[in-house]
């Protein structure tokens, strides 16, 4: 199959590891690792690992496009990024206890022209590409109803997309029907009208509305309890949970979560509890490393100890 990834707002995640994070007071920080990241671009990453073709679009900074050209060539991603003036912005990620603290800045400004240029762009699309993954925040310039009505028209012109995005972007967008989207617990929280959602089974049961209004899936990560996959072709409910040996970066987990998922169940043709399990331990290998890396061998010999079931919801 025939991928494209779309980042519109990328980033530079400079990742590091400390035992306690103090507010206000000098920190010691263990630089983990420095890398070309934004969640498109990462998804893009996992999906090139597991030998699917992917292209990737979106905006870039040409004063330091340099880095994000190397990984486009080392892991034969074809790019077709728009570059603007300026530099794509550095985000800083930090763990300590096991939680990652995000600090993303803003990035660079797109123009009503540059916005335009894109959406000229994705005219061909449906012609070109089998699935589009459109993943991350917006950069500044692009305002969530923009962005709504991009999704709108993808789906007029026939093209199958996946989204994870947050906030306004995420409440507007879902209503453009994607084929797929993959939240966290917060960001169903949004979907909810921010109403609270304590247990797993009242956030199953929004993402079952969800499915039967708006998408045909809705992959839900649970960070340390898992992920869960809910279809509005299917009344079960599937979970798939791994123990995390030791957490290192939470960075990129639920990316690869969502790239491994898709690729082995609709570029591999795994059913959808392979699918699962798959992307679980991929995403754990992920936690338990410092960046988006792991080895084949490695998910074989993790694969026996996923913890699936599936389960029906009690109205």
């Amino acid at each position: 199959m025939r991928f494209l990834t779309v980042t519109l707002n990328p980033a530079i995640d400079l990742v590091g590891v400390t035992e306690i994070l103090r507010i206000g007071d000098v920190n010691s920080i263990k630089t983990l690792s420095q890398h070309p990241a934004g969640k498109g671009i990462n998804v893009a990453q996992v999906l090139r690992k597991l030998d699917v073709q992917v292209t990737a679009t979106g905006f870039l900074g040409w004063e330091n496009v340099g880095v994000f050209q190397q990984l486009f060539q080392e892991n034969q991603i074809s790019d077709e990024f728009i570059y603007l003036d300026g530099q794509t912005r550095t985000n800083i990620k930090i763990t300590s206890a096991g939680d990652t603290t995000d600090l993303n800045f803003t990035g660079f400004q797109v123009s009503p022209e540059q916005w335009a240029l894109l959406c000229e762009r994705s005219q061909d699309w449906h012609e070109r590409f089998d699935c589009v993954l459109i993943c991350g925040s917006l950069p500044q310039g692009v305002s969530a109803e923009m962005f709504a009505e991009w999704c709108h028209e993808l789906t007029r012109q026939g093209v199958h997309w996946v989204l994870d995005t947050s906030k306004a972007a995420l409440k507007l967008a879902v209503a453009a029907k994607p084929i797929l989207i993959k939240p966290n617990s917060e960001e169903l929280q949004v979907l909810a009208g921010n109403s609270k959602l304590t247990t797993i089974e009242e956030q199953c049961r929004l993402a079952k509305k969800i499915c039967q209004e708006y998408t045909q899936y809705v992959l839900l990560s649970g960070g340390e309890k898992g992920a869960y996959l809910i279809s509005r072709h299917n009344d079960e409910i599937y979970h798939a949970v791994l123990p995390c040996k030791k957490v290192i970066s939470t960075t990129g987990a639920g990316d690869s979560l969502l790239a491994s998922f898709i690729a082995y169940f609709l570029d591999k043709h795994s059913d959808i509890e392979v699918a699962l399990k798959h992307a679980v331990v991929i995403a754990t290998l992920v936690v338990e490393s410092s960046g988006i890396d792991w080895q084949s061998d490695e998910v074989k010999k993790r694969l026996p100890f996923v913890q699936s079931s599936h389960f029906l919801l009690n109205y």
